[in-house]
């Protein structure tokens, strides 16, 4: 008798926290919105949009903080932070030594779905590179979106978006290669003749 009433009470508690509600795993993402091809030349520039995405259960956010990777061996990057959410409590700031783009804001709270935070544009300094934009993980503070309300993190850590960026030769430095290697070609056969 004694073990059929332990078996109730287990099933009855196991009951009770099936019927509980189940709290909504909110998170916020970061999304990377190129405005034209990812591979780009000398001078030449890419403008990507930065975007902040909400889940639907997410209760919003008031304060942020995070940081994009680039290589600044091989691209220049310059900011605009118009049309944020966060308005003029936004800041972007290119840090070329180390090669991240610092995004912070705060007030302003944001319940939308998604976002503008600004647009970043990076300028092709030296060809035949290859690299990743995304958001750096520094530790377990960045990134950090938060709710005053509850302080807590909600960056979905699992769903970090990044753009693979590749900057070429511009064409008139492969035509010159071209027309080096023809008239290498051509005096090798002149002589050989």
């Amino acid at each position: 008798m004694r073990v059929c009433s332990w078996i109730r009470s287990v099933l009855f508690a196991g009951l009770l926290v099936a019927l509980l509600p189940v709290a909504n795993a909110s998170a916020v993402s970061v999304g990377l919105v190129p405005q034209g091809p990812t591979t780009f030349g000398v001078g030449e520039t890419l403008t990507i949009d930065i975007f902040l995405n909400r889940d639907a259960g997410d209760p919003g956010i008031d304060g942020m903080s995070f940081q994009l990777l680039w290589d600044f061996s091989l691209a220049s990057v310059t900011t605009d932070p118009t049309g944020s959410i966060f308005g003029p409590n936004q800041i972007i700031t290119p840090v070329p030594g180390p090669g991240f783009v610092a995004f912070s804001g705060f007030g302003n709270p944001f319940s939308g779905a998604s976002g503008r935070l600004g647009s970043i544009t990076l300028t092709g300094l030296f060809p035949g590179g290859v690299f990743s934009l995304e958001t750096r993980r520094v530790g377990t503070t960045l990134p950090s979106f938060t709710n005053s309300s509850d302080n807590l993190n909600r960056f979905n850590f699992d769903s970090v978006d990044a753009l693979t960026i590749e900057v070429v030769p511009e064409p008139g430095t492969l035509v010159l290669l071209g027309a080096s290697l023809a008239g290498l070609a051509f005096l090798r056969r002149r002589r050989s003749v």
